[in-house]
């Protein structure tokens, strides 16, 4: 999910704390971690491997989202 309130908005208004718009969670920008809200507890956001080529940028599944993809039908 996109975690913007507005198209490039994704700071609270001290703009010192990431905030969802879904949730209202409030993460620390430099490490994730979930520091109020729905959040507080479970973790927080996680980098992703991202390359930007052809004035686009991409996300490159890593690991874990691999490992959650269904598996195919025998």
């Amino acid at each position: 999910m996109e975690l913007d309130w507005l198209e490039g908005a994704f700071f609270d208004a001290d703009r010192q704390l990431l905030m969802c718009s879904t949730h209202g969670a409030l993460y620390d920008p430099a490490t994730g971690y979930c520091v109020g809200g729905a959040c507080v507890g479970h973790g927080g956001l996680r980098a992703l491997d991202v390359v930007e080529q052809d004035n686009a940028v991409y996300w490159r599944p890593d690991a874990m989202v691999l490992a959650m993809e269904p598996s195919a039908p025998a």
